[in-house]
């Protein structure tokens, strides 16, 4: 492995010399040959074609962009349909105001927890017992047997040593939640703790279509 790098480093310096020196060569006898205002038209082309591609990288960057917002908003409003007027005006706005420093799922994430409607837990576990149980109770405001997420808590009365508790605890809660057809829903920000709110299973199958939504299957 040490000399196959050593090969690739070396043969790339070669590379680069003969570059150029290639195009040191060829701007010479260019020179030489038709004289230094060929020499100019041709560096202007190069400038021209390189303009171009730029600008056409810029376009496909921003078309880019303007699809993702869009797609972003629609998630956003399904997710927030009880208060989709004041999400799109928020979500435009956020954006207006912070074209580079936010993306759209850190705005939809700042929405949702402006409106509580979103929990974080830190990856070591829930910070008071029970916090995650509560908040979902209070989102899904129904009444549920608890069945798999209350054994959870009777078998782990001491879960300070379980790393993995916190996983188990989110996929008991998912497992009780089928009873109202509801489901765990994570925003993937990047980050070590678990962002998530809850929604029904019809939206959560529509909006786990984008990459930056997920499950607690998928939870590791």
């Amino acid at each position: 492995m040490r000399f196959k790098t050593k090969t690739i480093i070396i043969f790339s310096i070669i590379a680069f010399f003969l570059l150029v020196g290639g195009l040191s060569f060829l701007t010479a006898f260019i020179s030489d040959k038709f004289g230094q205002n060929y020499l100019y038209f041709g560096f202007g082309v190069l400038v021209f074609i390189s303009i171009i591609f730029l600008i056409k990288d810029e376009i496909k960057e921003t078309k880019g962009m303007k699809r993702k917002m869009k797609e972003y908003l629609e998630i956003g409003k399904l997710l927030f349909e009880n208060n989709m007027e004041e999400f799109e005006t928020f979500y435009n706005i956020s954006f207006q105001k912070n074209k580079i420093k936010l993306s759209p799922i850190e705005i939809i994430q700042d929405f949702s927890s402006i409106k509580n409607l979103s929990l974080i837990v830190d990856s070591n576990g829930e910070e008071n017992e029970g916090e995650v149980k509560s908040f979902v109770s209070l989102l899904i405001n129904k009444d549920i047997s608890w069945i798999n997420t209350n054994n959870l808590y009777e078998e782990n009365i001491d879960n300070s040593e379980d790393q993995f508790y916190i996983l188990k605890l989110f996929k008991a809660i998912d497992k009780d939640l089928v009873e109202v057809n509801k489901k765990l829903l994570f925003f993937d920000l990047g980050t070590d703790s678990y962002i998530f709110t809850v929604t029904d299973k019809r939206k959560y199958h529509i909006i786990c279509k984008c990459k930056d939504f997920h499950g607690s299957e998928k939870l590791n």
